[in-house]
């Protein structure tokens, strides 16, 4: 949202707080820790507060905070005032797409062991979901770094 406003393509957000992960598709998605968020910005004087769609339950539960809830990033911006021709509105995902957060499907789980060569890369990959990391693999599949 600090993009789009700094770039004009949305209305000033006032004292809103906007509490969510962005996925590369445009979603919003959940976070952990959304009660403790809502409670310090309200405690902060930010009582209005925007999440993922799917948080919305958790957040309202804080007395004093002004919640709403997104699915997408699209909707969000049209609501705070951007140009409906310049949004992909064209995407909405369904309330049945909401369960991409649970267990994946049956079938066989991705394994590192299957990964032929590409040593540094694993290395960083491991030590990255070992400690909860973020991380930026960039470049065509196969090349080496």
């Amino acid at each position: 949202m600090a993009v789009l406003r700094a770039a004009n393509d949305i209305k000033p957000t006032g004292r809103t707080v906007f509490i969510a992960e962005l996925g590369l598709d445009g979603r919003l998605r959940p976070v952990r820790g959304i009660l403790p968020a809502v409670m310090a910005s309200v405690q902060a004087g930010y009582p209005d507060v925007v999440v993922a769609q799917a948080n919305l339950a958790e957040a309202s539960l804080v007395p004093g905070a002004s919640v709403r809830g997104y699915r997408t990033l699209a909707r969000l911006a049209l609501d705070f005032g951007a140009d409906p021709q310049e949004l992909a509105l064209d995407f909405e995902p369904d309330d049945a797409e909401e369960a991409d957060d649970g267990p994946l499907a049956a079938g066989p789980c991705p394994d590192m062991a299957d990964v032929a060569g590409q040593g540094d890369a694993r290395q960083a990959l491991e030590v990255a979901a070992a400690g909860a990391h973020h991380l930026l693999l960039t470049g065509p599949p196969g090349v080496c770094p």
